[in-house]
């Protein structure tokens, strides 16, 4: 059976990654009459980004929005996918930084065949660490917010966490979730959508065989102790940073019993990042 699949992107300022990221998802191996079109949303990029993918690849369909950040520009690129009113069997979501094994598609719609009307997830190596960066992570204990990384074994797992560095969401999947909540900004999105998926009953599986590879490059999740109080809050707020707002509501939605101690540990992270710092420095 034929798919049609919407392939989503947000870009940033990352030109080269960007077009290495593009020339891998046209090149992604794929059954005759599969279909693939490629929704791009760059969020006002300095670099020429839009003009590089304009030149190198026409085919995607591009738009500048500037000042959006992943997630709005994410479902900014969905909806333009669903505007076509083209009935895509899936939609794959991508990050413009990872490099996507020539294999991914097939592996992700593997899944799929033991897993039907699912959201399937490709975990990513770091390539330089040769190490699990993205992919599906289990809860330790329902209801709790501490969760722990599944890696690829050659077997199928369902997951309770999905990172959207590749992402394969179908369309039965999509028919009861619609798309990322509009309630976050940057991150967080990917994490709401396959718990929510999971509360539903659709199955959030890894894929079987590593998907891809990309570098794991966020560093410190905190600004260092000699920072000043303006430039710790502003960390705490920010969409790149904490995201104080929209992590206590995603928090609340799904984790309301960990509110007290996880807001506690944002608090902490903010004023005393020296523990954090004397923990890694172990």
């Amino acid at each position: 059976m034929n798919s049609c699949i919407a392939v989503l992107i947000t870009v940033y300022n990352r030109k080269d990654k960007t077009l290495a990221c593009l020339s891998d998802v046209y090149s992604l191996s794929r059954s005759e009459g599969d279909v693939i079109d490629v929704f791009l949303v760059d969020g006002g990029s300095s670099d020429g980004t839009p003009h590089a993918i304009a030149e190198a690849f026409p085919d995607v369909k591009l738009e500048v929005c500037d000042g959006l950040y992943w997630a709005g520009g994410m479902r900014r690129a969905w909806n333009e996918a669903l505007a076509t009113g083209k009935n895509y069997s899936h939609f794959l979501l991508v990050n413009d930084d990872t490099r996507l094994y020539s294999g991914a598609l097939s592996s992700l719609l593997h899944a799929e065949s033991s897993f039907p009307g699912g959201i399937y997830v490709g975990a990513t190596k770091d390539p330089v660490t040769g190490s699990c960066s993205y992919g599906g992570r289990r809860l330790l204990m329902p209801g709790h917010e501490k969760s722990s990384m599944c890696l690829p074994d050659g077997k199928l797992h369902e997951v309770d966490l999905g990172n959207a560095n590749i992402m394969l969401v179908s369309h039965g999947a999509y028919e009861k979730l619609g798309i990322l909540s509009d309630a976050y900004t940057h991150g967080i999105a990917d994490y709401d959508y396959t718990l929510s998926a999971v509360s539903a009953g659709i199955p959030v599986v890894l894929a079987a065989d590593y998907c891809g590879e990309c570098r794991d490059d966020h560093g410190n999740s905190w600004v260092s102790q000699g920072s000043s109080i303006r430039e710790k809050i502003k960390y705490l707020y920010s969409p790149k940073g904490l995201a104080y707002r929209e992590y206590m509501l995603y928090v609340r939605k799904f984790f309301p019993k960990d509110l007290v101690s996880l807001k506690a540990k944002l608090w902490l992270k903010t004023f005393f990042p020296f523990l954090w710092e004397f923990k890694r420095g172990k």
